[in-house]
């Protein structure tokens, strides 16, 4: 069957894209899903090969078996085309599908669309031509113009530096209304300068969007925090007016108030509900795209539908991204995980702690700290969470502060012996980050306001996901609750490391009141640091013994546990009116919503699994010896008991009286932090357990849909 010449962007099938292009395919699918793309014309990859058969210009374009293709031979093909008419079957077919799809129109936008652009790995940025504001009349020689871009040098010479091909290179264009737009600009779904993934930057300016597009003026900016429905702005940088001497610059950060008003500020482009709107929209799309856009926008006072708003005219993959790479010396630990993750957590969990790690780092680059060039600070290697402990120590050498602590913070369990290790300071340095130190102790004197923050975060999130109209949501609402995932791993990951520094600080000035015990300072410390520091790990392990010795006590328990192997299907009937059962159902009732490791949306809650539980008490209660069974447990359930606490008083009266007097001031302050850390995971593992049941519900609409087979496989797939 012949390839058809032209097609609208709504006849565009999922196999069309190497008929219609990358930026027409991606229209096509964002307006087939419903956002608002003017309709087009596509000129097809077929239409541009009748053209050049027609005038028999194949050898030059796809070469001959004796004749290869080379630059030269493109080049002049891309002067021909452009003096060369339409073949007349051709002329016939564009006017008639032009005269059907736009009666009423007389001005275009004619774009190209290349096969292998605006894909991934490149997106040919600015080197293929787009014209705006074509009479119909001219719209075959700007057809013609378009497709000469393909061939031109700096097309050519942009293939050969990505490996592509220059043999038959298959071109198509795509005509729609040209709108003149009240503002327009760029957006993408990150920041390109930074990486983060839970931010949204919009370049905008008055007027169309070409201008931003080519560099020509300097746009309005807008960095959004990608949490909806708000989008809070964190940063806006004012640009160029519409026209000189016309508007006012607008304060930093401000935005006019545009509710209940139809005028724009002059020297604004977008008001607070516009940028709200056109968020909403971005994430969408990049959810459709299921990686990272660079979005063209336009903001229509006269639609092609009549109606006055946004509208989309080119989506594309962000090909340009900062550069992670890290050295190859950079020491990765895994103790920061230990108690919160499994070795291996799901892939949602592991591509949600990646996604939220850039809020944190933010704050410290704003404080002053340099951590340029060193990579991530957490990274997923080969499933499994590493936290990026050569970025860790170089913040600490800029403040001039021994690494000695913070190792004690993360559990790092190979620690320097040296007494005396965790209070040495480089004075020089912390001079030099006086500046940074002193912004950073500010925020220190507010962790306690920040944990209740979090806390009616963690509160208003559980009711959100709760409270979920599942019958009547609509994929906006869905997608709004399910990024409320990465708003708390935000916030916690920012508290989190905010908390780790304070007690790093903390860790310093207690070891150097402590100076004169330097003998028992560290032990001090360290027992400070983990005080009733109690793993989810170790209060599991101690529920199962206990209910592993009442098993042991009970004949019917103890045959029913051995015989039953791994099937506990039927431990209710099996187990009625024992014991065994009544304590069992008293853990289920107090821990029933917890798991062993919180963090991990993916972790099945002992309420949902009791089989399992199950099957760890029917191996403890099989040890013949319960101190064998607490061997079994310490081994393999408990973190490495903590050494015995020293008597911190008698170490205290050995002090001289002023350092006597500040030393439990240090090792209370170092205490109060680690119950700081252990409630803000506390409250995070409850809200993930929220989270988690929210994701089974999602997971349950597309096993009915025949997008899983069951709920629980939606935790293999990651955020994106």
């Amino acid at each position: 069957m012949t390839a058809p010449w032209l097609k609208t962007l709504d006849e565009i099938e999922g196999s069309d894209l190497p008929l219609v292009g990358g930026k027409a395919f991606n229209l096509a699918t964002l307006r087939r899903h419903g956002l608002p793309v003017p309709n087009g014309l596509v000129v097809t990859t077929a239409f541009f090969e009748a053209q050049l058969k027609h005038h028999q210009f194949i050898p030059l374009w796809a070469g001959s078996p004796d004749v290869a293709v080379t630059e030269g031979a493109l080049c002049w093909l891309a002067d021909a085309l452009k003096v060369t008419p339409l073949a007349r079957e051709l002329m016939a077919a564009l006017n008639e599908r032009l005269a059907e799809t736009f009666p009423q129109v007389e001005s275009f936008a004619v774009r190209s669309s290349a096969i292998d652009e605006d894909v991934r790995d490149h997106a040919f940025s600015g080197i293929h031509l787009s014209e705006l504001g074509v009479p119909r009349p001219m719209v075959p020689v700007s057809l013609s113009r378009c497709w000469a871009s393909a061939l031109s040098k700096p097309a050519l010479q942009y293939r050969q530096q990505h490996g592509l091909p220059l043999q038959s290179i298959r071109l198509a264009v795509l005509i729609q209304p040209y709108v003149q737009p009240e503002a327009a600009g760029v957006a993408f779904t990150l920041n390109p300068l930074s990486g983060a993934r839970d931010e949204l930057v919009i370049e905008a300016t008055f007027g169309p969007g070409s201008p931003v597009v080519s560099g020509q003026v300097r746009p309005y900016r807008y960095r959004l925090a990608k949490q909806p429905p708000d989008y809070p702005l964190i940063q806006r940088t004012p640009g160029d007016p519409p026209h000189p001497g016309g508007a006012a610059k607008a304060t930093h950060n401000t935005l006019p108030s545009a509710e209940g008003s139809n005028q724009r500020a002059r020297d604004n482009p977008l008001t607070t509900s516009q940028l709200r709107t056109l968020a909403q929209y971005l994430e969408q799309i990049e959810a459709l795209m299921t990686i990272p856009q660079d979005v063209e926008w336009a903001l229509a006072a006269e639609s092609p539908h009549d109606e006055v708003g946004f509208l989309f005219l080119q989506t594309r993959p962000i090909t340009v991204l900062p550069d992670d790479a890290t050295s190859l010396d950079v020491e990765w630990s895994r103790a920061n995980q230990r108690e919160l993750l499994p070795d291996l957590p799901s892939p949602l969990c592991a591509s949600l702690m990646e996604r939220t790690q850039d809020r944190a780092l933010l704050l410290f680059r704003q404080l002053g700290f340099n951590l340029e060039n060193i990579g991530p600070y957490l990274k997923i290697i080969l499933g499994r969470p590493y936290l990026n402990l050569t970025l860790a120590r170089r913040l600490l050498a800029q403040s001039g502060l021994s690494a000695t602590g913070l190792l004690w913070v993360i559990g790092h369990t190979e620690l320097p012996r040296e007494p005396g290790a965790a209070c040495a300071i480089d004075w020089r340095r912390v001079w030099q980050a006086r500046r940074p130190l002193f912004k950073l102790g500010l925020h220190s004197l507010r962790l306690g306001a920040r944990l209740r923050r979090f806390e009616r975060l963690v509160g208003d999130v559980r009711r959100t996901l709760q409270t979920t109209d599942w019958a009547n949501a609509s994929p906006t609402s869905l997608l709004n609750r399910f990024h409320l995932h990465t708003q708390l791993g935000s916030r916690m990951n920012e508290t989190d490391l905010l908390l780790s520094a304070a007690s790093v600080a903390a860790a310093v000035v207690a070891g150097r009141v402590l100076a004169p015990v330097a003998d028992e300072a560290d032990a001090l410390i360290r027992d400070a640091v983990h005080s009733n520091r109690e793993t989810n790990s170790a209060r599991h392990g101690r529920w199962l013994l206990k209910l592993a010795t009442v098993a042991r006590a009970d004949e019917r328990v103890w045959r029913y546990l051995a015989d039953a192997g791994d099937d506990f299907d039927q431990y209710r009937q099996a187990l009625a009116d024992t014991p065994f059962l009544a304590t069992f159902d008293q853990f289920l009732a107090q821990h029933g919503e917890r798991a062993l490791f919180e963090a991990d949306p993916g972790w099945p809650r002992y309420g949902e699994a009791p089989s399992a539980l199950l099957s760890q008490v029917a191996h403890l209660a099989g040890v013949a010896k319960k101190r064998d069974a607490e061997k079994v447990f310490d081994r393999r359930n408990r973190a490495a008991p903590p050494s015995a606490a020293p008597d911190a008083e008698d170490i205290f009266r050995r002090l001289p009286l002023w350092r006597r007097w500040l030393a439990p001031l240090a090792i209370g302050g170092l205490r109060r932090l680690a119950r700081m850390r252990r409630r803000l995971r506390t409250l995070y593992g409850q809200a993930m357990t929220d989270c988690r049941a929210w994701d089974l519900k999602l997971g349950e609409r597309w096993v009915a849909r025949g997008w899983l087979t069951r709920p629980e496989d939606l935790f293999w797939l990651t955020m994106e």
